[in-house]
């Protein structure tokens, strides 16, 4: 429906782009302009309700562990869209003082810049290239992200054009008309377009709470066969890799010597112990990835060699 929506009130926008009567095309462009804002503002608020859902999963003690990866995305998204707009109210702002027309606003391709820089942003979310492990859900972010690119409501990409030939054509399209009232025009439709995007990814990544993606390495688990042993004997080490998500890169080190995983969850290896009786440790290391970062986690398996 917000589709159908923006399309509608784009079309409406190009007649008054091509208005043949000035008291008439004015009246229509106060009325687009007051029609883009409401629908910046419903953006807004639907952006403001897919927020609180992540929040709230992410408070959830039963939900957190699978919510944080999404609420963390759902904060830069939210912060990108925050950014967007102020940066176009300030060019809103600058332009109300101004007297005459706005040659430079769109000719130089600047402002296209700016705003293709925090769609690029928003869609970083997404990251489908640190589901290697998932390439099921790894294709399906890929998918959407490339949806997202070319039939997102923030500058929306044309896949039969070249990146610069879009950028020439959004020059041409805008640059036309420099009257102070398009221009402003063109600013809430913008806005509009910044704030739809955000309420759209916002929601998106709230809807993959609980994709089998969601859970964070929780600790390593660790155990050995026996605690008492005699020398020669072999000693079976296992280990388990708790909650984690599948782009965490994990590897296994048993005596600083990097051990195959039999399957998804769970290690095994086997250690022949010697030396004299006593009391000896087996060292166990677990490395994995989180947000980007390489993390640790180690053990000390203690036996004992018995007469």
């Amino acid at each position: 429906m917000r589709a159908v929506l923006m399309s509608l009130f784009t079309g409406l926008f190009m007649l008054v782009l091509t208005g043949c009567n000035e008291h008439a095309e004015e009246y229509r462009r106060a009325a687009l302009e007051k029609t883009f804002r409401s629908i910046g503002e419903e953006m807004r608020s639907a952006s403001a309700s897919s927020f609180r859902f992540l929040e709230n999963k992410w408070f959830d003690p039963s939900q957190r562990m699978k919510a944080e990866v999404w609420f963390d995305r759902g904060k830069l998204v939210k912060a990108t869209g925050h950014e967007a707009c102020t940066y176009l109210d300030s060019l809103e702002a600058a332009l109300r003082k101004e007297v005459g027309t706005t040659e430079t606003l769109f000719d130089d391709g600047v402002l296209y810049d700016r705003l293709l820089q925090y769609k690029h942003r928003m869609l970083s979310t997404m990251q489908p290239s640190l589901y290697r492990e998932n390439p099921t859900f790894a294709e399906v972010l890929l998918r959407d992200s490339l949806g997202f690119t070319v039939h997102g409501p923030l500058l929306p990409a044309d896949s039969t054009i070249d990146p610069s030939s879009r950028k020439m054509k959004w020059v041409r399209d805008h640059a036309g008309d420099h009257r102070k009232e398009t221009t402003l025009l063109l600013l809430a439709n913008m806005k509009a377009d910044v704030l739809a995007m955000q309420a759209q990814l916002i929601e998106y990544l709230g809807n993959q709470i609980g994709a089998t993606d969601g859970w964070f390495f929780a600790t390593a688990i660790c155990d050995i066969s026996a605690n008492q042993i005699k020398k020669g004997q072999p000693l079976t080490v296992f280990l388990g890799y708790g909650y984690r998500n599948y782009h965490s890169s994990e590897r296994v080190f048993i005596q600083d010597s990097i051990t195959r995983r039999e399957s998804w969850d769970w290690a095994t290896r086997k250690v022949r112990v010697t030396g004299l009786p006593g009391k000896y440790s087996i060292p166990v290391r677990f490395e994995y990835e989180e947000n980007g970062l390489i993390k640790t986690a180690t053990r000390q398996l203690e036996y004992e060699i018995v007469p």
